[in-house]
């Protein structure tokens, strides 16, 4: 039973950390915006090209 309360909060916490980092605006996740030239090379190298 412990470890299903356990396990319940853990997700609870989650999901209103996520939703206060996106309500907050810390995190941009609109896409109106580039990304920044770090960011962009990393995705650049994780996409798999045939």
């Amino acid at each position: 039973m412990k470890f299903l309360l356990g396990a319940l909060f853990t997700v609870f916490v989650a999901i209103v950390s996520v939703f206060a980092v996106v309500t907050s605006g810390v995190v941009n996740v609109g896409a109106d915006q580039e990304h920044s030239p770090m960011m962009f090379s990393f995705l650049e190298m994780l996409a798999i090209v045939p």
